[in-house]
């Protein structure tokens, strides 16, 4: 015996592909498909006489009566083979399983992807004020390494053990030997003359009034508003390790009058 939702899935199956008159749809089944969902339909029929209530509106013969027919029935009366608190159920179901595949899409992305994160501070004035609301990109140091002048973010540990996010902008790259002396950063010796983010001349050096030398996976970061930051200059910044890297900082989204891409 079927059930009234495989009668009415069967049959609705049946009269909007199998006996549809296009041409491309009657291609997409075989023959032995159109018998098998053809034999359900001929197997209510034949149990007619059993079920004559629900064959009360047509208002033709017993021979007269058609697959077409049966399906509309079924079809119209669909709501009567399903109880309300089984359609509730369903739909309960259904709605905490759209609910369930957002959050793990959502969770997928910011764990892989991007994430939303608001600045904190001026220590990277003028490129960057307090509050502006950024997208952070992961992506790209999944695939590839961090570059010099990136705005990057970071995990810090502050005094009694918190941890809090910093973000600024790479300036030495793994390998390279930073000092910051009369104001300016030297790269192996030599001026870092394409710095075009820290305009001020440099007062305090911090760690950097020595020659640093950067392992394969450290960074040397400043802040654009040189000499109102915590970065690397500070030990308790220092240097940045490159599995400590979240993200770089791509998109402004707020305040809309700066909504754009970073440089």
């Amino acid at each position: 015996m079927y059930d009234y939702e495989q009668i009415e899935d069967s049959l609705r199956f049946c009269d909007r592909k199998i006996y549809r008159t296009d041409a491309d749809y009657q291609r997409q089944y075989s023959e032995s498909e159109k018998q098998n969902w053809e034999q359900i339909a001929e197997d209510i029929i034949s149990r007619k006489d059993t079920e004559k209530d629900r064959f009360s509106s047509i208002a033709v013969s017993d021979e007269d009566i058609t697959y077409s027919d049966i399906a509309a029935i079924y079809r119209k009366k669909a709501d009567e083979y399903i109880s309300i608190p089984k359609r509730l159920f369903s739909n309960v179901v259904l709605l905490a399983l759209c609910v369930f595949i957002a959050f793990g899409a959502a969770h997928l992305f910011i764990d892989n992807v991007a994430f939303q994160s608001t600045v904190e501070g001026t220590s990277m004035l003028p490129t960057l004020e307090n509050d502006d609301s950024l997208i952070i990109d992961k992506f790209s140091y999944a695939i590839g390494s961090p570059k010099r002048y990136d705005i990057v973010v970071f995990p810090v540990k502050e005094e009694k053990g918190k941890q809090d996010y910093f973000i600024k902008r790479i300036i030495a790259l793994p390998g390279e030997t930073v000092s910051i002396d009369d104001g300016r950063v030297y790269i192996n010796g030599t001026p870092l003359k394409s710095d075009k983010y820290g305009k001020e001349s440099i007062k305090d050096a911090g760690l950097a009034s020595v020659p640093q030398t950067l392992a394969q996976d450290e960074y040397f970061v400043l802040g654009d508003n040189r000499n109102m930051s915590t970065d690397s200059r500070n030990e308790i910044v220092g240097l940045v390790k490159r599995k400590d890297i979240v993200g770089k900082a791509v998109f402004r989204i707020l305040p809309f009058g700066e909504f754009g891409g970073l440089n």
